[in-house]
């Protein structure tokens, strides 16, 4: 039961020094990673959900498997089998070649999953043209497959900000150049991590988005 989220910001969960709501700044490159389990895939649906209640962007969510997260109204375009995705990407790069990109928030799960897929390059441009044009771009992928993501990655990574679920101590540094400090592995549950920005890192418990909410 947090604040509501504005179009300026978007609250996603409580600060772990002085449990206070946590915003974030709805534009930008945003990355989340975590281990399995770790709440990933709720993470990014809390932050798509209180995105959606700041309203004034258009909302897409790209998965290159089926995604559960297709249940939310708040989306306006669902792309997760082959087909959808094609026509997807092609429509939003058709734009990008007309320099008519609209308030948008992109939210693309399972980003590992997209490396050698057919759209993978020109999903490259179309991530790299949202991000110039302040539209809020979410890549989520488990922590080991980051790697293997580095076309899709890099623009991403780039922004050195992102949502840290269940980290290691190394995980600040290899994913956003910015260090976490000494973590004890194992000792956070489920949704429980970093936000890093700025070159900071501040722990917070990530809320959980209501059953259609939004």
């Amino acid at each position: 039961d947090l604040t509501p989220s504005t179009t300026e910001r978007a609250v996603i969960g409580i600060a772990d020094d002085d449990l206070q709501p946590v915003t974030i700044e709805p534009r930008g490159a945003f990355v989340i990673s975590g281990p399995p389990g770790s709440g990933r895939t709720t993470a990014l649906d809390t932050i798509a959900t209180a995105v959606a209640a700041g309203r004034g962007r258009r909302m897409i969510l790209l998965s290159a498997r089926r995604s559960p997260l297709t249940r939310r109204g708040h989306w306006n375009t669902v792309a997760d089998t082959p087909e959808a995705l094609e026509k997807a990407v092609r429509q939003l790069l058709a734009e990008v070649d007309k320099g008519a990109i609209p308030p948008t928030a992109m939210f693309i799960e399972n980003l590992a999953d997209f490396s050698g897929n057919p759209v993978e390059y020109d999903l490259e441009r179309v991530i790299k043209a949202h991000i110039k044009a302040e539209s809020l771009v979410v890549g989520e992928a488990e922590t080991s497959t980051w790697s293997q993501a580095y076309t899709l990655g890099q623009p991403l990574r780039a922004g050195r900000r992102g949502l840290l679920v269940q980290p290691d101590d190394s995980d600040g540094d290899t994913l956003l150049n910015t260090s976490l400090g000494r973590i004890r592995r194992g000792t956070l549950p489920p949704g429980r991590g970093f936000l890093v920005e700025r070159g900071r890192a501040r722990k917070l418990q990530v809320a959980i988005a209501e059953e259609g909410g939004s």
